[in-house]
């Protein structure tokens, strides 16, 4: 198993997967990476795949599934899916229709930080839909300053916040 996990949080993972290997005499061997989404790709292309990649994001799993290397997830883990998470949580492993994996964790990631204090201050309302965000935006523009800004670095994976 190959993914982009990192101790502290692989022990955890390797902790949570004990029962499994004791039930069914499996051994997990498992590698974690900090450059996974630029060696995924290599390991496919060079003939040496691990047999599961935990995949951070649906746009790499995509790009995986074009190697036409990717395999379908067997039935009953699609089964799975559908029986124990929300709907939406099988169409971030489906590409072409087809089903790859089971939904694993989730993130909070891509969230919009803002000061209470600043905004109260300029008498703006924090906006509850996408429309809202674009005309508050607009208007923070409008009096000549930046409304937002976005970090992308993370390390050999810089960019991969830019696309969530």
């Amino acid at each position: 198993m190959y993914s982009s996990i990192l101790a502290p949080e692989s022990t955890s993972l390797a902790t949570s997967w004990k029962e499994f290997e004791t039930c069914t005499g499996i051994t997990i061997q498992f590698t974690g990476s900090n450059d996974f989404e630029s060696q995924l790709p290599v390991k496919v292309a060079g003939g040496n795949a691990p047999d599961l990649a935990i995949i951070p994001q649906p746009g790499l799993l995509a790009s995986m599934v074009a190697t036409g290397k990717a395999v379908e997830a067997p039935a009953a883990v699609a089964a799975n899916a559908s029986a124990h998470w929300a709907p939406g949580w099988k169409g971030y492993a489906t590409v072409n229709g087809k089903f790859y994996g089971a939904p694993m964790s989730a993130n909070d990631k891509s969230l919009v930080w803002y000061s209470p204090k600043a905004f109260t201050a300029a008498g703006y309302t924090v906006p509850t839909t996408w429309a809202d965000l674009m005309s508050l935006s607009e208007k923070i523009a409008a009096t000549g300053k930046t409304p937002w800004c976005g970090g992308i670095g993370s390390g050999t994976a810089t960019g991969w916040p830019a696309t969530d």
